[in-house]
């Protein structure tokens, strides 16, 4: 919406959370290792999630880096933060990506490498994993995703946005 729709006159500022700006290595090793049967049953699973394959290409490096950074430039007139998770928190069913993340991109929250995440003006990391930073699994972790988000309001807020 910022520089595609051209609203950068109508917004002050973005914040990404976990947000994959130049893709991850999970989708890189989806790509290359789960085509044919293998994709079929994967999309029939994060069908249950409102997510297909095609989405999984979407978040490798190649397609973030090469297709969607070029095409959604950044608005000069729009601030730009980011913060990430370090899976200091981390809910079980991602210790087997933590894992793999962490033996190829090193820092992550379970779905995103922390360099990835990084974009504008870097916020740092947040002690939890990449649902809990949303909220999507709210309850289960002690990070209060509705404090956080009031707190960064008021900064925002403060900071003048």
């Amino acid at each position: 919406m910022i520089s595609v729709l051209e609203w950068g006159d109508r917004v002050a500022s973005l914040t990404m959370l976990s947000t994959p700006n130049r893709g991850t290595s999970l989708a890189d090793i989806a790509a290359r290792v789960l085509p044919g049967f293998a994709e079929e049953i994967i999309d029939l699973i994060l069908n249950l999630f409102n997510m297909d394959w095609d989405g999984i290409y979407q978040l490798s490096h190649e397609y973030v880096e090469g297709v969607f950074n070029p095409a959604v430039p950044d608005d000069p007139g729009v601030a730009y933060f980011s913060f990430h998770g370090n899976g200091g928190e981390l809910h079980l069913i991602l210790w087997p990506t933590f894992v793999v993340l962490r033996a190829v991109e090193g820092c992550n929250d379970g779905v995103i490498g922390c360099d990835s995440t990084r974009w504008g003006r870097d916020m740092g990391e947040l002690p939890v994993d990449h649902w809990g930073i949303v909220g999507m699994i709210a309850g289960h972790l002690a990070f209060d995703h509705l404090a956080f988000y009031r707190d960064w309001a008021a900064n925002l807020r403060t900071m003048g946005y």
